[in-house]
Order: structure tokens, then sequence, then C-alpha cells
């Protein structure tokens, strides 16, 4: 009779963890319309630095979630984000904008307010690459000084957003955010910053399974 008990607590253990959704899978579109390019060198142990608007970008971000418990979950987000340059820079086929490639670490947290409606919020450190097109330069694309001729720049990067999640196993997302960046590219030997700061909207669809 025990032995019977414990295998049926045990059957009913593993069918509810294999039948919980505890895992989350989705693609965020983040529309960036307001941002700013940094731009910083040193100078005989002093840094300068110049900071311009940045041009409307628009990035591209599938992400997945596993749910530790109902309110915390970590997960995995990369994101692409296109037309990386100075607002007053044009746009033409010799000049062409920059990409930025980013992988970050998503730490959420999850706040049920109904069946079909959450709230959230993230934090989410990792690592970015910028680049331009073959032949071309930062020049003119970053404020400062223009002769600065580098293919791309790297380095840590943060983004942290919230908002809200409706639907239950097929949801829809909307968010704000932002997200900043500490890129810098090797210059002759000098270590040149060039930084990309966004303020994000983001919609998106996910899927709980």
């Amino acid at each position: 009779m025990h032995r019977a008990t414990r295998l049926l607590c045990t059957t009913f253990s593993l069918c509810s963890l294999a039948s919980a959704d505890n895992a989350q899978l989705g693609l965020l579109v983040l529309p960036m319309p307001a941002g700013g390019l940094e731009y910083g060198v040193r100078y005989s142990g002093f840094t300068e630095t110049s900071t311009e608007d940045a041009a409307f970008a628009v990035g591209v971000a599938p992400f997945f979630d596993y749910l530790v418990t109902r309110s915390l979950s970590v997960g995995l987000q990369p994101q692409v984000t296109f037309n990386v340059r100075r607002e007053d820079y044009p746009y033409t086929a010799d000049a062409q904008p920059g990409t930025e490639f980013d992988l970050l670490v998503r730490l959420a947290g999850w706040l049920p307010a109904s069946e079909s409606l959450r709230l959230y919020g993230y934090l989410a450190p990792g690592y970015s690459i910028v680049r331009w097109p073959d032949q071309t330069t930062t020049s003119g694309r970053f404020p400062g000084d223009t002769s600065t001729s580098a293919d791309g720049a790297s380095g840590p990067v943060l983004q942290i957003a919230g908002g809200i999640a409706f639907g239950r196993g097929i949801f829809g997302l909307v968010q704000v955010g932002s997200q900043l960046g500490f890129q810098s590219a090797d210059v002759m030997g000098e270590s040149v910053a060039l930084r990309t700061h966004y303020f994000q909207l983001a919609g998106g669809l996910g899927a709980r399974f």
C-alpha cells in the first residue's frame, strides 16, 4: 500500500513538472527613437569626450527564458540593431551605417496580475560588437575626431526594461527600456570609446511551453 502510494505521488509529481510552463520563447522588435553616440579618446592623461544624437534605429531580438519560479526567470537574448549612426550623418551607398550585435543574459522578475496578465522587468548584461561595412570607417558616424579609422568596436552592454505580457499559452509583449553600451576600439594602439546609448520601445510575441 505504501509502495503504491509513493509510486502514485512520484508519478503525479513528474507529470506536474512536465506539464508546468517552465520555459518561454519569443521575439521582440525594438524601435529606438532616441539615443546617443559617444566618442572618447585620451590625450596626455586626460579624456576628451563628445556625444551627439543617434539616428532612429531598430533592433530584433529572439529570447528564451526558463522560469526558475513563478516570479523569476533566467534566459538568453541575442539582438541585432540596424542603422547605428549619427542623426545628421547621411545614408548613402558609400557611407552605410553600422550594425550592433549583442548577446544578453536576461534576469527577469514576473508579477502575475491575473491569469492572462503579467507585469515584468528584466536586467540583461552582455557583450556587444558594433561593425561597419567593409572599406568604411567610423569617420562621421560618431562625433569627435573624424579621422578615426576602425571597422568596429566591442565591449560590455546593459539593457534594462519593463512591461506587460498579456495572454496565456501564446502571449503578447509591450515594454519600454534603455540600453547602455560601453564599447571601445583599438586605433593605432590607443583605446577609443565608441559607445551607443538607446531608449527603446518594444513589442513582440512569445509562447510558454
